[in-house]
């Protein structure tokens, strides 16, 4: 059965490593065979990140599919089951009957400038990456560019899409690299920093995909309050904001009543640790307690209550255009 994928015909190889401090995990290595090959730049539409001349994936699971658009003349191979069994005193595992190529510029040579201007678009939330950043079009291909920075790819979308999917693969580098990313970058990328089988169902990750939804998180974490009016005649307006507790940031969930006058009803406060939220309280007719399933029923409601990124209200101006973290 074809477990690998041949891209001899491209002039290329692809291998696979231990993860570097994660020796559990696995790398996938895409290299040139020989000095005049060279690695399409459209190989991040697989996952994969330039490091010095290679480009290098997390994760071996292997989509043939995924290949054959990029790389039309490619094979499916069946390699022996050792190909997958680390060597000792070799850092990589290539095909037998080739040469393994020249590893000490890789091994020696930091990421590229290109990856930590990657890396750096990170630092920006999503929403406001997609607002600025900017698409043209060269040769058939589409350039992203944001913060002194271009990326090119073929692969053909909106505009909106390929900012997202820059901004997704700038992400991702910057959480291999290990860098603890903020709750205003993170709040759109869920699957990192919420596991479990009913995830899905828990409060904090509904409140989460409220948020996000929303688009709020960045002026939240500025101090803002935000308002949303529902599109559902009678239900009451809801409130965001993100307050200090014992020297805590936590986001604050609750419902204006009907006449506007204070918080009544249900609310919750999440706090907010290395990205993540996780449920700190929850509140009925103004008895606090903590009630994680009084939690993930409101948290639900409000998901199906009409609220919408379009009618949310501030509670102060914006004071001129915000300064992108990637441009600082």
């Amino acid at each position: 059965m074809a477990n690998w994928v041949d891209l001899a015909e491209h002039d290329l190889v692809l291998l696979w490593r231990p993860k570097p401090g994660c020796p559990h995990a696995r790398q996938m290595i895409l290299q040139t065979v020989t000095s005049g090959g060279s690695i399409p730049p459209d190989v991040v539409e697989l996952g994969f990140l330039p490091e010095g001349k290679q480009y290098v994936r997390d994760s071996t699971v292997l989509l043939p599919d995924e290949f054959l658009q990029i790389f039309p003349r490619a094979r499916m191979i069946d390699v022996p089951r050792d190909f997958f069994e680390h060597k000792h005193g070799s850092n990589i595992v290539h095909l037998a009957g080739r040469p393994a190529p020249d590893l000490a510029e890789r091994v020696s040579s930091p990421h590229t400038a290109v990856d930590v201007g990657l890396m750096r678009w990170a630092l920006t939330p999503r929403p406001r990456f997609i607002l600025e950043a900017r698409t043209l079009i060269e040769d058939g291909a589409s350039v992203v560019s944001f913060g002194g920075m271009e990326r090119l790819t073929r692969k053909r979308a909106t505009s909106a899409s390929l900012k997202s999917l820059m901004h997704s693969l700038a992400v991702r580098a910057a959480r291999d690299a290990g860098a603890q990313l903020p709750f205003q970058v993170m709040v759109d990328y869920p699957d990192y920093v919420y596991f479990g089988g009913a995830r899905r169902t828990h409060a904090a990750y509904r409140a989460n995909s409220l948020v996000a939804r929303l688009s709020v998180a960045e002026r939240l974490t500025r101090g803002a309050s935000a308002t949303v009016v529902s599109t559902h005649t009678g239900v009451p307006d809801l409130v965001l904001r993100i307050q200090q507790a014992n020297g805590q940031a936590e986001l604050v969930v609750a419902q204006t009543s009907v006449g506007a006058v204070g918080l009544a009803g249900v609310a919750a406060g999440f706090e907010i640790t290395r990205g993540r939220l996780h449920l700190a309280w929850t509140s009925q007719a103004q008895q606090r307690g903590f009630d994680p399933l009084l939690a993930s029923l409101f948290l639900s409601s409000l998901l199906s209550g009409g609220y919408e990124a379009d009618n949310v209200r501030w509670d102060r101006p914006v004071l001129g255009p915000e300064r992108s973290t990637a441009a600082a």
